[in-house]
């Protein structure tokens, strides 16, 4: 879907949409984009986080790249450009949104159409894909082609939960931006579950029993998440929680496996009928391989 929007009368109005990248907590990926903005990449995937935050930073790249009032400094967010960005109604944007339904190749195609012409503006076309992994089957393929062109000043914007979710091709024709993950509300028996993970990661015994019974598919991935979020705490420094401690103590190469283990867990769920038994189990013992690979080391 190709959404347009009414343009923002005022700064405040405009500022929810960029509310979540100006975050403190974001400083360092405006900081990492920033750096990137003279020469920006074709193509940039910005993964993690939640739907907003990915949305409200790709918003706010926009306009680091087409504000004319910034300077070498952050967009100024209140200029006419910012407040059209902000309101998705700006010439130089194309906003493709899976959110709401798949993004079918007809809509692609009539945005890669205009790609030959040069921008409205002093700064870059945006073509941004918010939830990108909802391209249908067909379109991929089509849009490889063209991000493969030389054109005018035109960068692609690929916003999902996990990069792992897009084409490998894509994934190494890109640079990438991976926010941090978010816990999600637990889901009854969440706790029990973490705590039967980590003592199966001590002792490897326990957890198969647990996973014998009906654990949805929602549910395991909300684990994952939580994994994923103590992961994330883990690596930047904060070690309270069990979980946070358990990857604390992973060398690179295990927080690298883990983290591959992980995001591959959160895709096989999201399949058709997945297995749910059968990827949890699989992978806690990919886990406690890691833990003891540690250990022996």
């Amino acid at each position: 879907m190709i959404e347009t929007e009414a343009e923002y009368r005022t700064p405040e109005e405009a500022s929810v949409s960029f509310s979540e990248a100006v975050r403190p907590e974001f400083a360092r990926y405006r900081t990492e984009l920033l750096k990137a903005a003279p020469w920006p990449p074709r193509v940039l995937i910005i993964d993690g986080g939640t739907r907003s935050q990915r949305l409200s930073l790709g918003l706010w790249y926009a306009a680091l790249l087409n504000c004319v009032s910034h300077g070498e400094t952050e967009p100024c967010l209140q200029c006419r450009t910012c407040l059209q960005i902000a309101a998705r109604s700006f010439a130089d944007l194309i906003f493709l949104d899976g959110s709401r339904e798949n993004i079918k190749i007809d809509a692609v195609r009539s945005v890669l159409g205009s790609l030959g012409q040069k921008p409205h503006g002093s700064g870059k076309r945006v073509i941004l894909f918010a939830e990108a992994q909802k391209m249908s089957a067909d379109t991929p393929h089509v849009l490889l082609k063209t991000m493969e062109e030389p054109r005018y000043e035109a960068v692609f914007l690929l916003l999902a939960p996990l990069k792992s979710q897009l084409l490998p091709t894509f994934i190494s024709r890109s640079w990438s931006l991976t926010l941090p993950w978010n816990k999600q509300d637990p889901f009854p028996g969440q706790e029990e579950m973490e705590k039967e993970l980590i003592s199966f990661l001590r002792t490897g015994q326990g957890w198969f029993s647990l996973t014998g019974s009906k654990i949805s598919a929602g549910s395991a991935s909300s684990l994952f998440a939580s994994l994923m979020s103590a992961q994330s705490s883990a690596l930047s420094g904060h070690r309270t929680t069990d979980l946070e401690k358990m990857f604390g103590v992973f060398n690179a190469i295990g927080n690298r496996k883990a983290y591959e283990l992980l995001e591959e867990s959160i895709r096989a769920l999201s399949q058709t009928g997945p297995n749910v038994s059968l990827i949890l189990n699989r992978a806690a013992l990919s886990l406690y391989e890691i833990v003891h690979a540690k250990k022996s080391a």
